[in-house]
C-alpha cells in the first residue's frame, strides 16, 4: 500500500510541476462542470426545455450519486493529498471535505454516462467520455484527489447508472401508483438520514447528506404532484422555453439563498431548503409555466 501511495503522490507532484496559468484556468472551468451546482443547473434545463422523462430520471441519478458520495466520504474520512502531503502537493483550487471517493468524478460519470445511454448518438457518447476523463484529470491536476479517488468515483458512477438504467428500462417508476411514490418519498429521509448518522464515522459533510435526501424525497413528491395536477408539455417555441428557463432558474436561486434568511443554520434546514428546490424544479415551476402560458398542459 505504501508504494502504491508513493506512486500516487509522485504522479500528482509531476502534474503540479506542469502547471501553467492558461491550463490552470481551463482546469478550473472543467472542475466546475463536475460540481453538484453545475448539474443542478443542467438538470432543470433538460427537464423544462428538452424532456420531462429524461430530466426526472437524471434527477434520481444525480441525487442518489450525491448521497452515496457524501455517505462514503464521511465513512472513510480519508484526507486530501494536499493535507497528507503538504510538503509536496499544493492545491490549485480551494477544496474542503474528505477525498475518497471523488464526487466530481462520480457525478460526472453518472450524469454523462446516463445521458449517453439515453441519447445513443456516437458524437454525444464521445463527448460524454471526454467530459468524464477531463473532470477526472482536472481533479488530479488540481492536487485535490488521489488517482484511486477518481477511479473509484468512476466505478460508483457506473454502478449507479447500471442500476438506474435497469429500473428505467423496466418502467418501474411510471408504473408505480401515486400512493406508493408518496410512501417512497416519506421513507427516503426515514431510512437515509439515520443510516448516515448510524454508520458514518464523521460529520464533516452532514449538510450534503441532508441536501441529497431532501432533493430525492421532494423531487418524488413533485413527480406525483406534476403527474396528477399539472402534466405539462414542453413548448415548441424557443422564446417561451428561454423565458420559462430564466423564471425557473431565478426561482431556484431565490429558494437556495432566500430561505437562508429565515431558516436556522442546521442540517435539517438544508433538507427542507434543497427539498423545496427539488419540488420547485419538478412541479411548481412547470405549474407557473402553464399559468403564464409558457407551456401547455395535457390534463
Amino acid at each position: 500500500m505504501s508504494s502504491f501511495l508513493d506512486w500516487e503522490v509522485d504522479l500528482l507532484q509531476s502534474l503540479m510541476e506542469l502547471r501553467v496559468s492558461f491550463v490552470d484556468t481551463i482546469v478550473k472551468i472543467i472542475n466546475f462542470t463536475g460540481e453538484v451546482t453545475f448539474f443542478t443547473i443542467l438538470l432543470p434545463i433538460i427537464y423544462w426545455l428538452v424532456s420531462k422523462r429524461v430530466g426526472f430520471q437524471l434527477a434520481i441519478v444525480l441525487f442518489v450519486s450525491y448521497y452515496v458520495n457524501v455517505f462514503l466520504k464521511d465513512l472513510f474520512e480519508w484526507s486530501r493529498p494536499f493535507i497528507m502531503h503538504a510538503d509536496r502537493i499544493k492545491p490549485l483550487v480551494d477544496q474542503g471535505g474528505y477525498t475518497f471517493p471523488s464526487g466530481h468524478s462520480q457525478h460526472s460519470f453518472a450524469v454523462w454516462a446516463f445521458l449517453a445511454s439515453v441519447i445513443r448518438r456516437r458524437s454525444f457518447t464521445i463527448f460524454a467520455i471526454l467530459m468524464i476523463i477531463a473532470v477526472g484529470f482536472s481533479r488530479l491536476y488540481s492536487g485535490v484527489h488521489f488517482p484511486k479517488d477518481v477511479l473509484f468515483g468512476w466505478f460508483l458512477g457506473a454502478v449507479i447508472v447500471l442500476i438506474t438504467s435497469l429500473i428505467i428500462r423496466n418502467q418501474l417508476l411510471s408504473t408505480l401508483s401515486n400512493r406508493i411514490c408518496l410512501a417512497i418519498a416519506i421513507i427516503i429521509p426515514i431510512v437515509l438520514l439515520p443510516l448516515y448518522h448510524g454508520v458514518t464515522n464523521g460529520r464533516l459533510d452532514q449538510e450534503g447528506a441532508y441536501q441529497a435526501s431532501g432533493l430525492l424525497a421532494f423531487s418524488i413528491l413533485g413527480y406525483v404532484w406534476e403527474r396528477e395536477k399539472v402534466n405539462f408539455s414542453i413548448s415548441k417555441s424557443w422564446v417561451q422555453k428561454v423565458i420559462a428557463c430564466v423564471i425557473g432558474l431565478i426561482g431556484i436561486i431565490l429558494i437556495k439563498e432566500g430561505f437562508k434568511l429565515f431558516l436556522p443554520e442546521e442540517a435539517i434546514a438544508d433538507f427542507f431548503r434543497y427539498g423545496m428546490i427539488g419540488l420547485w424544479t419538478i412541479a411548481i415551476a412547470p405549474r407557473v409555466f402553464v399559468k403564464l402560458r409558457l407551456a401547455a398542459t395535457n390534463r
